[in-house]
């Protein structure tokens, strides 16, 4: 087939460069069937393979079998890792593995775990899709790894390349090629371009790229971004103890049996920081390891408001931070006890693989096969922890599809069924969308609405019915009933507002998992911006947002604020921003799609911003006084961090508290900490979230002007 020869003729190509590499472990990412993994393997290249692919086809392990007595030690029966797992912690050696968690969670681990016990990976990818190889390449970049990747599909999603290559008349593929290897250049890498026979695929150039301080490499100049090849090496081991040390903590928890069995710990010879080493997180999601997950509810908070002081004591030891923000004062804004989870992820089968559902380490809810036919659910923790309408709907699904059931028929090849539901509606909202493997086809719509209708019927009670919407998703096809229904409304009360805040939540993108501590961060942010920013100057500020999602934090500030400009990377949570801003009527808001970081180059370092009509005429001149940042897990990246600096009020919302105090101990230098809150989105787990407040330490004497005007 199309498939081998390809993985062939790339192995081919390859070969000699990989050879030079030595590597101890081949990740074959978007590996599929994993031929290409097994040939580095089979010729002795590399003692071990590792598959990474969210869809395995069932011709892996009958290619498995034809290649067995071509693989070294693969005597031993061949083992899948479970998602979230060790690969190798966990596991009895075995040449090839396969990791069916998605690329930006399976990837990062991988590499981690290798390289922090001293193993050399390298990572290939036989025609994976633009996006895909350039998410591939900057994990490698992070990690200081070597990379071979074939991209197929060129895409510019911004049009500069493209509008160069049409100019000059040359081919998008061949211009893209030449842009990244430019790019990989300014990063300390050597990159080389391998090709293989046309006939076989006319996508058949390959990137080959490797520090430039590698085996047969010439060292060329410093890097600019980071100081040197040493400077990359340093930086790069750095963010890799600090991956490694979240992979490890976020591992999920064995099941054997019924009974719950902790994962190991770390690798012999990895020194994590103390805050992440040897504790106990019971079978919640880690953050903060000194948490008891069976604790009361008021002695958690007690425990990770001990955490969070134990985190950033070293900033107030230094005398940077006022430690009475630490003490007993510490802001908390604690959940409900019950009824605070807004989504989960429930795994379907008997061997159900555990899945992150946003606020565990996974496997929280499952169904699990039982002998006749009927699926059963098993908890990890109480159901009473999920919103109404999600807590009676899990149940429910599960006679529905067991096989005596009213859609049993819609099983066949289910691998997880995923639960969002909004707060604040009437009547209340729930969105039920069910996933498909290689194995199912998505459902017809009118099979759809047989279940979306049995559902609703069983959900109806005294206190009312429960508007229910049935999705299904699979191998690049979705269906939903109604039609288009593939999102939640929500609506949030705030103190001092006369309407409630208006929400569309799209499935499948991020939203708060905690409507009450949504609700509980807005009025936190609303006071912090009336007592501190706005105290003297009213809403005379232009506000800056980054991350903005789908406008969480922008429809409850923009009225503070004289506008705001939010930027947000993904393009559907920039529809669902801009119809969030319609539907709260805010007229005083401009959401615009651009990566961070290009953003930060453009716009953060000068502080201002040109608004143009129609007509191309400026129509309002934004000169940033305040910025809100809610990064992911990774903190600020080095250019936000210094763009921000500028700013003479900062408001920070961290989903980890450790990337928080690093980036603290930057911002430090130039601004003062006013205000702290613990936020606890995921009560009777080791997770909490932080938000402080930051005021520049000249901003009384105006702060710094801006450095120039940015048009669009």
């Amino acid at each position: 087939p199309k498939e081998m020869r390809e993985a062939c003729a790339f192995y081919d190509a390859v070969r000699k460069d990989a050879r030079r590499c030595a590597p101890s472990l081949i990740i074959d990412v978007c590996g599929g069937h994993g031929a290409l993994g097994m040939l580095f393997v089979a010729h002795g290249v590399a003692p071990r393979a590792l598959i990474i692919d969210q869809l395995r086809p069932t011709s892996h392990e009958r290619l498995l079998e034809a290649w067995r007595c071509f693989l070294p030690g693969a005597d031993a029966k061949l083992a899948v890792a479970a998602p979230g797992a060790n690969v190798e912690g966990s596991l009895p050696f075995t040449p090839v593995t396969y990791d069916e968690r998605a690329l930006e969670a399976a990837l990062p681990e991988a590499l981690a775990a290798e390289i922090c016990r001293g193993g050399r990976p390298l990572v290939v990818a036989c025609h994976a899709c633009q996006h895909l190889a350039q998410d591939i390449i900057d994990t490698c970049v992070l990690t200081a790894t070597p990379f071979a990747v074939c991209p197929c599909c060129p895409k510019d999603s911004e049009g500069r390349v493209q509008a160069a290559a049409q100019a000059l008349g040359v081919d998008l593929g061949i211009a893209i090629m030449f842009a990244e290897i430019g790019r990989l250049a300014e990063k300390g890498y050597d990159v080389r371009l391998r090709m293989f026979d046309a006939a076989i695929s006319p996508q058949n150039r390959i990137l080959l790229g490797r520090l430039a301080d590698g085996p047969s490499m010439e060292t060329p100049g410093a890097s600019s971004e980071v100081g040197g090849i040493c400077g990359t090496r340093r930086l790069a081991g750095a963010k890799l103890r600090s991956a490694y040390e979240r992979a490890q903590r976020r591992r999920p928890i064995g099941i054997i049996g019924d009974s719950i069995a902790e994962p190991g710990g770390y690798p012999s010879g990895f020194t994590g920081s103390s805050i992440g080493s040897g504790a106990s997180v019971g079978r919640t999601r880690a953050g903060l390891p000194d948490v008891c997950a069976n604790a009361s509810y008021d002695e958690q908070v007690r425990q990770k408001c001990d955490c969070i002081a134990s985190i950033f004591q070293s900033l107030g030891d230094v005398g940077r931070l006022d430690a009475q923000l630490l003490g007993k004062s510490m802001e908390v804004r604690r959940s409900p006890p019950k009824h605070f989870r807004a989504r989960t992820i429930v795994p379907v089968g008997s061997g159900a693989a555990l899945a992150d559902d946003g606020g565990g380490v996974g496997g929280l809810f499952r169904y699990a096969a039982r002998p006749g036919g009927q699926l059963e659910l098993v908890t990890t923790m109480a159901i009473d922890s999920l919103l109404e309408p999600i807590a009676r709907a899990l149940p429910v699904l599960a006679k529905l599809l067991s096989d005596d059931g009213a859609a049993a028929d819609l099983r066949e090849g289910l691998r997880c069924a995923k639960f969002h539901a909004a707060s604040g509606t009437t009547p209340p909202q729930l969105l039920v969308c069910l996933i498909y493997g290689p194995g199912g086809e998505v459902p017809a719509f009118e099979a759809l609405v047989v279940l979306r209708d049995a559902l609703a019927s069983a959900l109806q009670s005294d206190e009312g019915v429960v508007e229910v919407g049935v999705m299904a998703h699979g191998r690049g096809v979705q269906r939903c009933a109604p039609e288009g229904k593939d999102y939640v409304d929500e609506r949030i009360t705030i103190a001092g507002r006369q309407a409630p805040l208006k929400y569309r939540q799209p499935f499948g993108q991020f939203s708060n998992p905690n409507p009450h501590i949504a609700k509980a961060t807005a009025e936190w942010l609303i006071d912090v911006i009336q007592s501190d920013i706005n105290a003297d100057a009213g809403c005379s500020h232009d506000l800056l947002e980054l991350y903005c999602g789908a406008g969480s934090h922008t429809v409850a500030l923009a009225p503070l604020f004289r506008h705001v400009l939010a930027v947000e990377i993904n393009r559907h949570l920039v529809s669902a921003a801009q119809l969030n801003m319609a539907e709260n009527h805010l007229e005083n808001v401009t959401v615009v799609r651009a990566p961070s970081e290009e953003f930060c180059k453009r716009v953060l370092r000068r502080r201002t911003y040109q608004l143009r009509a129609k007509d191309g005429s400026t129509s309002l001149q934004l000169h940033f006084g305040c910025t809100i940042v809610d990064p992911p897990r990774a903190g600020l990246d080095a250019i936000t961090r210094e763009a921000i600096s500028g700013y003479d009020h900062v408001l920070y919302v961290s989903c980890n508290p450790e990337a928080l105090k690093r980036d603290l101990e930057d911002l430090l230098s130039t601004h003062e900490l006013r205000r702290l809150v613990l936020l606890d989105h995921f009560p009777f787990s080791t997770h909490a979230e932080v938000a402080v407040y930051l005021r520049r330490r000249d901003a009384a004497s105006g702060g710094a002007a801006g450095a120039g005007d940015v048009k669009v």
